[in-house]
């Protein structure tokens, strides 16, 4: 009897467009939020594991996954052994730096502290810009940073920008485009066998 393939799903904002197009490709998942809540599901031929967006490529590297589904943003920011197959082209968001409006242009040169969950990717905007600011790292709400007195600015994702409207800050600069990534374990991608060489195919032809 084959093992079925594994296969790490991102909860969060990413999770309802990722399911349907896994649905779209055969894989039997619901886009139902509450599927999402259960650690582990076996469907058939497959099975299903519900991580943390950060930590689908975990998975992949170490082989819980054979194969994952992670933002090209977390692959930048944590890059990991893993093989990028394809660009899904759902999911899209931007990286951006942003600050208070005023009154007049913001120049980020005179940035002292920047909040962020992407420490690295901040890190190389700045140096690249000749910008000497301190990076704060925080895990949540790094949006209110500025309105609090912790930074001078943020880096953080945005798919609207309603957030950082609703918090007084304009994005100043877009550090990148993220969208949703299909990522494979090196051992798993040179070992496939020919039911996951067709799957791939599949998702291929639905993201042309």
């Amino acid at each position: 009897m084959t093992a079925p393939l594994s296969l790490a799903v991102p909860r969060g904002r990413m999770f309802a467009p990722v399911a349907r197009l896994l649905r779209d490709s055969g894989v039997p998942i619901e886009d139902a939020d509450g599927i999402a809540r259960e650690l582990a599901l076996d469907r058939g031929d497959w099975r299903l594991l519900f991580t943390r967006s950060r930590d689908v490529s975990l998975f992949v590297e170490h082989g819980v996954a054979a194969v994952g589904v992670a933002g090209k943003d977390t692959l930048l920011e944590d890059p990991r052994p893993v093989v990028e197959v394809l660009d899904l082209g759902i999911g899209l968001c931007r990286l951006v730096i942003a600050a208070r409006a005023g009154v007049g242009p913001i120049d980020l040169r005179a940035v002292r502290r920047v909040a962020t969950k992407y420490p690295r990717l901040t890190g190389e905007y700045l140096s690249a810009r000749g910008i000497d600011a301190q990076i704060l790292v925080m895990h949540g709400a790094v949006e209110s940073a500025p309105g609090l007195g912790l930074a001078d600015a943020i880096v953080d994702l945005v798919q609207t920008g309603s957030t950082l409207e609703a918090n007084g800050l304009i994005a100043v600069d877009t550090i990148l485009a993220s969208t949703a990534r299909l990522i494979v374990n090196p051992v798993a991608y040179r070992l496939r066998t020919s039911a996951f060489r067709d799957w791939m195919e599949v998702l291929r032809c639905l993201c042309a």
